[in-house]
């Protein structure tokens, strides 16, 4: 009797043992947190780039991205291959600029070592993106304009005819009378002046 309640604990000791799996033993990708701070600026707003560490075959997962106020920000597919890879998440419209806590979900979770993980992102003022800026680059443009514009009315031309319009309407007419001079005909000697010649 004694033996058989030995076997049974045994056996149910066996049983637990093959039963209780640690939930890593599955796990398939591993995904690290990065180390420092991610920055995005105002302007182009940026990505999260994770290395991940697949030890089984490919697996299309989808990754969720929730502010602390519970708004999701992003939910795509992304198919992840073995071995080593780099998750790229773009986040080009989260502009807000200040410092924000972010989490990140894995699924299916039964695939992913860690199926969550928390960042802190930090958007950056980027200098373009405040429209003073343009103002001011607007105004100074204009002012460098006016100030070559003011710098070339100044200076005197070196071809700008001196001549006014009388002096220019008395040179036309001399050269239109030369040449009415250079083409008139040589008048011939008179009857009267041959008939005197002749009786010399």
């Amino acid at each position: 009797m004694k033996a058989l309640k030995t076997l049974m604990v045994l056996a149910v000791a066996l049983m637990a043992a093959f039963c209780i799996v640690p939930s890593e033993v599955d796990a398939e990708v591993f995904v690290n947190s990065p180390n420092d701070t991610i920055h995005f600026n105002t302007m182009n707003g940026g990505s999260i780039s994770l290395d991940v560490q697949n030890d089984g075959s490919a697996v299309d997962a989808t990754v969720r991205i929730v502010e602390s106020d519970g708004d999701e920000i992003y939910n795509k597919n992304h198919l992840i291959p073995t071995g080593e890879s780099t998750l790229k998440l773009n986040l080009y419209d989260y502009k807000s600029e200040g410092t924000h806590s972010l989490t990140i979900y894995f699924e299916p979770a039964d695939k992913f070592a860690m199926d969550s993980m928390n960042l802190e992102i930090v958007v950056d003022k980027h200098i373009l993106s405040n429209w003073t800026t343009y103002v001011v680059i607007i105004f100074v443009v204009i002012v460098i304009a006016i100030l070559v514009y003011m710098k070339i009315r100044d200076s005197p031309s070196k071809s700008k005819n001196t001549m006014t319009f009388e002096e220019l309407e008395a040179l036309e007419k001399a050269e239109k009378n030369e040449r009415k001079s250079k083409r008139a005909p040589e008048v011939a000697p008179s009857t009267e002046r041959k008939k005197y010649t002749g009786k010399k």
